[in-house]
């Protein structure tokens, strides 16, 4: 997954489910793999690991790793499966293992275990668990009067700020790169 500034007109992360299930968007620029590989990628048998690097519009930077992640098969709703956070400060890695063992949702196929669709409401599919407490796939807001609750959001690290750019990254446990 890719979120940034990179092209007009944007890319729309308010997509229906089987767009999400196959992917969207553009690899150099703003995108979304697909649900279906991610699957495919993280339940071959080897520990996958997971990067979230963040990007804020006033230039600061994080990048986090989970030490382990997997997507379900389409029959659980892609139910998202986390690890341990890996960085200090530890309360960083809240946002997204808030949304641990939750279902895959989008605006026209709610998974969530409460009667609200957040999916609508903040227009992006996710992992909601009574909404969200990190959203990578919300509208892409800049700066200026604020959008309560909307936009690219990472709650632990800027509060209720959207953010300027997200990237999602796997990879094996045991990778080493080539020298």
């Amino acid at each position: 997954m890719r979120r940034g500034d990179f092209a007009t007109p944007r890319v729309d992360f308010d997509q229906a489910w089987n767009t999400y299930k196959e992917g969207f968007g553009n690899p150099e620029g703003e995108y979304w793999i697909g649900n279906k590989y991610i699957h495919l990628l993280t339940s071959q048998g080897d520990q996958m690991t997971l990067r979230v690097s963040l990007e804020s519009f006033d230039g600061d930077t994080v990048d986090m790793t989970y030490d382990s992640f997997q997507l379900s098969s389409e029959e659980d709703n892609y139910m998202l499966k986390m690890g341990n956070y890996l960085g200090h400060p530890g309360y960083l890695g809240t946002s997204l293992r808030y949304h641990h063992h939750q279902p895959f949702s989008t605006r026209d196929r709610n998974n969530q275990r409460s009667r609200q669709n957040c999916a609508e409401d903040f227009k992006g599919g996710w992992w909601f668990t009574r909404c969200y407490s990190a959203f990578l796939t919300g509208i892409y807001y800049q700066p200026g009067p604020p959008h309560p609750r909307k936009g690219i959001r990472w709650n632990a690290w800027k509060g209720n700020a959207p953010l300027k750019g997200a990237k999602m990254m796997i990879r094996p446990m045991h990778f080493t790169p080539h020298k």
